[in-house]
């Protein structure tokens, strides 16, 4: 999907136009490269959906690749995942690009540096805000695994982990991206924007922060519950085992007066009663003696 959006900047009184490619087909992405010469290999690693984020100038335009977290389906076993954001910024035009579509691509209206400013800016709460969303169905999961444990639980608990390993990644990256930006590229900025720009790395820093500790928080959380699944199922064998112990007093004298050989009280008129009685008191003595070793 081609859009474009043409603006006069706060700064200048030059018109200023801004393309942005959703999603798009072969064609727009040759059009937007043949009209305005932006290189085909930043075009290319910009729909890379692993593209790593960098930043370099190429005369008087800059070239940058952000990844920006986006929420996904529950089937493919992820809650979030990233995909890349390309700008090419030249003095008269901006050219934005991502293979999928993204809703701050539709939030940011500003336009030339303006507009990368704002980009930044929405990324870095963007990914703040996927975190605390993050770790709030964590601890929803949480307070269902308190009642029952189910592997659609434990499953999504792994979703979220590598959603969360993703967006430290991801934030780490961008971060330092920003800090190449700010201290090598810093004669392509302002003193107002520069300043912005530190405020948008402490934030990119912080992120990533954040995801770092819900990983190793939700990586002792998995542990502890393995931990109790196998605790649980040692308790469940235990039990299984004195259940059979226990039953088989009943079995085996069942097994002695099934043969064919002379056995007390066969001849007597309560001769089952009697026997039944005795297996009574030999399960119950079994148990005395089971749960006076703590064995159950």
């Amino acid at each position: 999907m081609l859009t474009i959006t043409r603006s006069r900047s706060k700064t200048s009184e030059i018109n200023h136009e801004h393309v942005l490619l959703m999603q798009p087909t072969d064609q727009e992405v040759k059009n937007v490269k043949v009209k305005h010469h932006v290189p085909p290999s930043f075009l290319q690693a910009a729909l890379q959906k692993n593209a790593l984020p960098s930043v370099k100038l190429r005369g008087d335009a800059l070239m940058m690749i952000v990844q920006a977290p986006i929420a996904t389906e529950k089937k493919k076993g992820i809650a979030y995942d990233s995909i890349a954001i390309g700008i090419y910024l030249a003095p008269t035009y901006t050219v934005t690009i991502c293979a999928s579509t993204h809703p701050i691509l539709s939030m940011t209206t500003t336009f030339s540096h303006e507009y990368v400013l704002a980009l930044l800016q929405l990324i870095a709460m963007h990914t703040i805000d996927a975190l605390y969303e993050i770790d709030m169905r964590v601890t929803e999961t949480e307070n269902k695994l308190k009642t029952a444990i189910h592997n659609k639980q434990m499953f999504n608990l792994m979703a979220y982990n590598r959603s969360l390993t993703m967006m430290a990644r991801t934030a780490k990256a961008n971060q330092m991206m920003v800090h190449k930006l700010v201290y090598e590229l810093h004669t392509w900025l302002d003193g107002e924007e520069d300043q912005q720009l530190l405020d948008i790395e402490v934030a990119l820093n912080q992120a990533a922060n954040m995801a770092q500790v819900y990983n190793i928080n939700l990586g002792g959380l998995m542990d502890a519950y393995s931990a109790m699944i196998e605790n649980n199922l040692s308790i469940s064998v235990q039990r299984l085992t004195v259940y059979i112990l226990m039953a088989a007093v009943p079995l085996g004298a069942a097994g002695i007066y099934g043969m064919n050989t002379p056995l007390p009280f066969q001849d007597a008129p309560y001769a089952l009663t009697i026997i039944m009685f005795i297996c009574v008191v030999m399960i119950v003595l079994s148990g005395f003696i089971l749960r006076k070793k703590q064995i159950i």
